[in-house]
């Protein structure tokens, strides 16, 4: 008696199917949030050059916010084009759910 299951047809690709959709959720999540904390950040950044704040810390936060989110795209980058599209798709999501919160909120 064979207690060993036949193997699946396309079972060689089963493997890198996983890792492709492993990776592909991983850089699209990173890219959410990052586009969550980039927009909410944007929110934050609105607040201050409204309010009496002196305007250095407006266009200090403005600064901060653009340089994180760029730097986190350039290490995505680095794992080439497929990834930094999926983050990006990931961020466009996030600036997408940020519009509507703020709709159904105002």
């Amino acid at each position: 008696m064979n207690l060993h299951a036949a193997p699946l047809p396309f079972g060689s690709l089963a493997g890198p199917l996983a890792h492709t959709l492993a990776h592909t959720l991983m850089f699209a999540g990173l890219g959410l949030l990052l586009g969550l904390l980039h927009f909410g950040a944007l929110r934050w950044n609105t607040r201050l050059y409204l309010s009496s704040a002196p305007a250095w810390q407006g266009v200090l936060a403005q600064l901060l916010r653009l340089g994180v989110t760029v730097a986190a795209l350039l290490a995505i980058a680095r794992y080439g084009l497929v990834p930094l599209l999926l983050g990006f798709a990931g961020l466009l999501l996030a600036r997408q759910l940020m519009i509507w919160r703020t709709r159904t909120t105002a």
